[in-house]
């Protein structure tokens, strides 16, 4: 039987060297803020794993606003959280 040939690896460390979920939690709750969407302990537990779309879906349904958005405006709205998400790892300390 012949062995496989690994032609190569995939790697996920998002989360893994660094626990960088923490910044994204804060810059949805940013984006949450600017809305004037109250910020939950629910929102805080489901959002961990979603895309970066389904999570604003799902603050936008947790402030009752999900028509008031056109999709342009969505975009808008996780290209911000994605630039504040680099704001905050970009802050961090590495020594």
């Amino acid at each position: 039987m012949q062995q496989p040939v690994v032609q190569g690896f995939l790697f996920d460390l998002h989360g893994v060297i660094a626990d960088s979920w923490q910044y994204h939690l804060a810059s949805w709750r940013a984006i949450a803020d600017e809305l004037h969407i109250p910020w939950t302990d629910h929102l805080t537990a489901v959002l961990p794993g979603m895309s970066r779309a389904d999570s604003l879906e799902t603050i936008l349904a947790a402030g009752k606003q999900q028509a008031a958005f056109t999709a342009a405006q969505r975009q808008s709205l996780t290209d911000h959280e994605n630039a504040l998400y680099k704001q905050y790892v970009a802050e961090l300390d590495t020594s």
